[in-house]
């Protein structure tokens, strides 16, 4: 009787998603790798998506025309319920078709 030695390989596919806050911008490290990638409509505003490799992770970087995330800082403004939901249906919504390209 012979025994087969059986090796499993699993991999994962991790999609990296966040919102391009404008201070991004002043980041060396993910400012000079910044790659465009697609944009599409959504929402009633146009959303640039961008990625970079952060961490050797490939992080995609979402970006709306509408000024949603143009602040200095993640949380602690008015509207942080409104601009949380925006970013989890875009991402959620547009992660299909630009996740696809990768």
């Amino acid at each position: 009787m012979t025994f087969l030695d059986t090796r499993v390989c699993v991999c994962v596919c991790v999609c990296v998603c966040v919102c391009r806050y404008e201070f991004f911008n002043f980041s060396p490290v993910v400012n000079s790798q910044m790659k465009f990638e697609t944009e599409f409509d959504w929402g009633g505003t146009r959303i640039v998506v961008c990625t970079a490799i952060v961490e050797n992770l490939r992080v995609w970087f979402i970006e709306p025309r509408n000024q949603f995330f143009n602040t200095q800082s993640v949380y602690g403004r008015y509207d942080d319920e409104v601009r949380s939901q925006h970013y989890l249906t875009q991402a959620t919504d547009g992660s299909l078709s630009f996740a696809q390209k990768a």
